[in-house]
């Protein structure tokens, strides 16, 4: 497995000649090429099926990746693919996945269900669906039984709705807890929007520096010195929040409450950043900001629909909330103070 700095120059070639604007709703052209380089496979292991390497290394790949702007399945590639290996199933082909606690009928092996905001359903091989109580299933998406209404978030990437209607499905046993499951994912998507963060930052960063006015670069202006300094802080509260739940995955056996505690910090902490940052790009770049081929409306437009993709923010802290007030003062006083 590559360290950090090796696995972005890998991304940063990779990325090359694909960063124009993709087309809404499309597949990214260098998901195929993501797909032979085995990077969907990182943090599973290689006796799994994966491409080895530990939870961090899949962190370090997202944040890269989002870099650019560039939207592909990997997340939910990835935390498909660890679930199947951990439940003993094979991945085939492009599989996503979704969480839910909505009303799951099953008879005979056959599944009746409609699921909103589905990553990438459409061009998907296969839907894992993990309830909250435990259970879980593989439904191949290419059913007569399966209907796939497109549907995008404000970036424009699909989020389908799916809906099951008696579809043949495969019980998959030994399965992650699915709060682990939407930790994982948390974690993930965490990283991305670190990735897309620090981009939005360094743009904004060049361009006061090198825009004047008055015959002075912008950053003189105490005030845009001021929201740059802001922008920066966010950015490392949000590395912090992502370090710490990453910390919660060095063991064999990760405890589910307390990585959902700390996915739900850093997922908290991603959105509040999420929304200021990209504010404060767009502000501080004035009309530029919003130009087709400046490459910042691609990061902002991210940061908006990836800070409540998959669980909202309200959610996360509905989760921390509820842990903070069961665990007591001195429960709370010992986890910020450690």
């Amino acid at each position: 497995m590559t360290d950090a700095p090796e696995l972005a120059s890998l991304i940063d070639d990779v990325t090359a000649s694909h960063r124009e604007e993709q087309s809404a709703g499309a597949i990214p052209a260098v998901w195929p090429t993501l797909v032979e380089l085995g990077l969907a496979g990182i943090g599973i292991p290689e006796e799994d099926g994966g491409s080895g390497g530990t939870l961090a290394n899949a962190v370090e790949l997202m944040q890269a990746l989002a870099r650019y702007g560039i939207s592909t399945p990997l997340i939910e590639a990835n935390v498909a693919h660890w679930v199947l290996a951990q439940a003993g199933a094979a991945a085939g082909g492009l599989s996503t996945i979704a969480v839910t606690g909505g009303e799951v009928r099953v008879t005979d092996g056959r599944l009746r269900v409609s699921l909103p905001a589905v990553p990438w359903a459409r061009f998907a091989a296969s839907l894992v669906v993990l309830h909250d109580d435990g259970r879980g299933w593989v439904v191949a998406l290419d059913q007569q039984d399966v209907a796939i209404e497109h549907q995008a978030n404000v970036a424009g990437e699909p989020r389908d709705s799916v809906h099951l209607d008696g579809a043949a499905a495969y019980a998959l046993h030994r399965v992650p807890s699915p709060v682990l499951v939407r930790a994982r994912l948390g974690v993930l998507w965490s990283a991305a929007i670190v990735g897309a963060l620090s981009r939005a930052h360094e743009l904004t960063r060049g361009y006061v520096r090198q825009r004047e006015q008055f015959g002075r670069p912008l950053v003189a202006i105490p005030a845009v010195a001021s929201s740059l300094a802001l922008m920066r802080v966010h950015v490392l509260q949000t590395q912090a929040g992502l370090a710490r739940a990453v910390e919660c995955w060095h063991t064999p056996d990760p405890d589910p409450e307390r990585c959902a505690n700390a996915a739900a910090v850093a997922r908290i902490t991603a959105a509040t950043a999420a929304t200021d940052v990209a504010r404060l790009a767009h502000q501080l770049h004035g009309a530029m900001g919003i130009t087709a081929e400046y490459p910042l409306h691609r990061l902002t437009r991210r940061l908006w629909a990836w800070r409540d993709t998959e669980t909202a923010e309200h959610e996360w802290a509905r989760r921390l909330g509820a842990a903070t007030i069961a665990g007591g003062e001195p429960a709370l006083w010992t986890e910020i103070s450690a």
